[in-house]
């Protein structure tokens, strides 16, 4: 019931500029609960009328009064009860949400409107150089390999030298799953909102349609009459014989990267990026295991061959081993050095097969479960010698001595007997088009947008399985976890508007960060390129960043003026680049003069020297600011002031600019202080401190003296 006073709190439209936010924060947190076929509480919120009526409990929001509000107080850190259950909302997010609620918790149906997905005829030609072997899988007998090079699935006979014995095409997107029917016969691919089957011969039989995104896992029955397919959330089922439907329904809250039959055919597991696992019951299409033990994405799931225990193995470096009746992690094993993405039993159930995004292929052995006794480990790895790059994931052959893993570049491993055998290399890869790369044109945005900073994507343990370097300062391992991570799930290349990390960031998906990019912004138009290029780390020859400058540097400014800096990159082949939209600024006196994200200067009616400072992918400029008195004090009385020594001349000089005149001599006491502890730093003695102050000559004259003898 409070989730709904949280979510009435959110909805409601108008021109309140954080409008589009609000209703994506409601959209993201409360409609699942809160829907018209819900109503939990008695409560819809995807209306507006809802939202004004209120729940069952009465009213949840009172427009123009954030503080008494319900939906606002439910939301607050430590509140009781709080919404929404199981998260709490950053603070950007619950400020959001109080603006809105202050000015009247306008309603905006149009910002609650999913944008229609691209279908696969509008897709572009992947980029020469994106060649991902994202999936890869081994036929029943152990003579065929199948392996998705990008679009493109490549059949090789391992019998013989590894021949190609088929090149598959027809998909448009990366392909991301593959699997074989148990009596080889059929070959399921999955790509972007289709699954094409192959049959005899390997040529396309049928495809199937009516999927909401990327296929990302398949599995056949042991029947070779059903498939199973994953897309976004959501698991169907399939009859392979006439290529229809059988079922539906929503398995998860994000994406389904695995999934795995029990040896009987009566189970099914899940793997989600929704950092859980599940086990559903084939004859009621029921969950009977939810399994919350990953602080990741949880890539693949394995089941013993009794059914009653399951693997699963995780972004969070984690592999467990769950007790299907308890509910109850029965292992757990950290030796893995990067996400876990794929895993496999052996079918005599004594080893752990897996794949990593730390670039090794691992068996592990003699697995024990928990007992209460301490020991060092609980199991035996061996790692597989020669894989590199980050592995998307693995298959084993039915009698477990050929082990096969593809990487992020495309190369395909083969070990038989723990040996690797050969390596199915992507061949010469195409160089990235255009001139638009990560370390130049992307990390730029992605700063000014603060996506890599501590309260954000930098954070500890990153935000919500993306994580960035603190102000970039691991560049490389930024733009694989861009490019990479997770299948590639941040990035489209085919369509680059479909990107996770373009739609998060303007706002066209629900973002708890809010929008970050302005949609049809010169930031949306690079990130665009970049991706539809096939998002270059670096060109080569790529000329360095070097050093930047603001402009005015020193500038003298009446009080109340405006000024507008302009920032410039200077790079290692003389070529420069205004990057002002890109730059940040801090004032350090923002009483003096305060600066906006856009670098307009605004001066204020304190007079004195100030200092901006412009950053911009680790370099500074400065720029200094000089605010004169209003009033000007005549040239005759700087003129008159005693000067013992060119330091009091620069200062006069100063104190000219600046319409000041000297402060008046300072008391003995004071003096004692400043030319002692103060300067040298240390204490004068009681004998010094006495003599000084009971000498009643000129002060001037006993001052010199005090401090020759220091």
């Amino acid at each position: 019931m409070m989730r709904s006073i949280f979510i009435s709190a959110l909805l409601v439209a108008s021109t309140f500029a954080g409008t589009p936010e609000a209703m994506m924060l409601l959209k993201a947190n409360c409609f699942s609960c809160h829907n018209p076929d819900k109503e939990k509480g008695g409560l819809n919120l995807t209306t507006r009328e809802g939202l004004l009526r209120g729940s069952e409990e009465g009213k949840v929001i009172n427009p123009g009064k954030a503080p008494s509000s319900r939906i606002i107080q439910v939301i607050q850190t430590g509140s009781d009860p709080h919404m929404p259950p199981k998260g709490q909302l950053s603070p950007r997010a619950i400020s959001t949400l109080e603006d809105w609620v202050k000015d009247g918790a306008p309603w905006d149906g149009a910002a609650l409107k999913d944008k229609p997905r691209p279908t696969p005829a509008q897709l572009g030609a992947l980029p020469a150089n994106y060649t991902p072997a994202l999936a890869v899988a081994l036929s029943p007998d152990g003579k065929r390999l199948a392996l998705a090079r990008a679009n493109v699935i490549l059949i090789h006979d391992l019998a013989d030298k590894n021949k190609i014995l088929a090149i598959l095409t027809g998909h448009r997107d990366a392909v991301q799953s593959l699997a074989w029917s148990a009596d080889g016969q059929w070959l399921a691919s999955g790509g972007y909102r289709s699954v094409r089957l192959w049959k005899a011969g390997l040529k396309l039989a049928r495809e199937l349609t009516g999927f909401e995104g990327r296929v990302t896992a398949l599995v056949f029955a042991a029947n070779n009459e059903t498939l199973f397919t994953a897309d976004d959330g959501h698991m169907r089922q399939w009859s392979v014989a006439n290529g229809k439907q059988v079922a539906a329904w929503p398995a998860h809250k994000d994406v389904i990267y695995g999934l795995a039959l029990s040896a009987d055919g009566k189970q099914l597991a899940t793997a989600s990026a929704d950092e859980t696992a599940r086990v559903w019951s084939l004859n009621d299409r029921n969950a009977t295991a939810m399994l919350e033990g990953h602080h990741g994405a949880v890539y693949a799931v394995a089941f013993k061959s009794d059914g009653k225990q399951l693997a699963t193995a995780s972004a969070d470096h984690e592999l467990l081993v769950w007790d299907l009746k308890t509910k109850l992690k029965l292992t757990e094993i950290r030796d893995h050095k990067g996400g876990v993405t794929g895993l496999r039993w052996t079918p005599d159930d004594k080893a752990l097969v897996t794949s990593c995004e730390d670039g090794v292929a691992r068996i592990f052995t003699d697995i024990k479960s928990h007992d209460g006794a301490q020991r060092s480990g609980t199991a035996k790895e061996r790692k597989l010698p020669g894989a590199s790059g980050r592995l998307h994931s693995v298959a084993t052959s039915a009698d477990a001595k050929t082990v096969i893993a593809g990487n992020h570049a495309g190369d395909v491993f083969i070990w038989i007997n723990n040996r690797l055998t050969a390596t199915l290399k992507a061949g010469s890869v195409a160089k990235p088009q255009g001139n638009v790369s990560f370390v130049k044109d992307v990390l730029p945005i992605l700063s000014k947008a603060g996506c890599n900073a501590g309260a954000c994507h930098a954070k500890s343990g990153g935000q919500h399985g993306f994580q960035l370097s603190v102000f970039a300062y691991d560049t490389r391992n930024d733009w694989r976890e861009i490019v990479a991570d997770a299948h590639g799930r941040r990035v489209f290349p085919s369509f680059p508007a479909e990107s996770l990390i373009l739609k998060k960031a303007t706002l066209a998906m629900p973002h708890e960060g809010g929008q970050r990019i302005k949609p049809g912004s010169e930031s949306e138009r690079v990130l665009w390129q970049w991706i539809r290029n096939g998002m270059a780390y670096q060109h080569e020859g790529e000329p360095v960043l070097e050093l930047v400058t603001v402009e005015p540097a020193a500038r003298v400014y009446r009080m109340e003026q405006t000024q507008s800096l302009k920032v410039t990159a200077h790079f290692s082949d003389d070529s420069k680049r205004d990057v002002t939209a890109l730059a940040k600024f801090v004032s350090n006196d923002t009483e003096m003069a305060a600066v906006d994200e856009r670098g307009r200067v605004t001066v204020g009616r304190v007079n004195g020297e100030g200092t901006l400072v412009v950053r911009y992918m680790g370099q500074v400029a400065i720029a200094r600011i000089t605010v004169p008195a209003a009033k000007k004090i005549p040239a005759a009385i700087y003129a008159a002031l005693p000067a013992h020594n060119f330091i009091d001349e620069l200062a006069y000089a100063k104190f000219q600019r600046l319409g000041l005149l000297p402060s008046a001599l300072c008391s003995d006491t004071e003096f004692l202080r400043r030319a002692s502890l103060d300067t040298i730093g240390r204490l004068p003695t009681v004998d010094e401190a006495r003599a000084f102050l009971d000498d009643k000559g000129k002060s001037r004259d006993k001052r010199r003296a005090f401090i020759e003898r220091l």
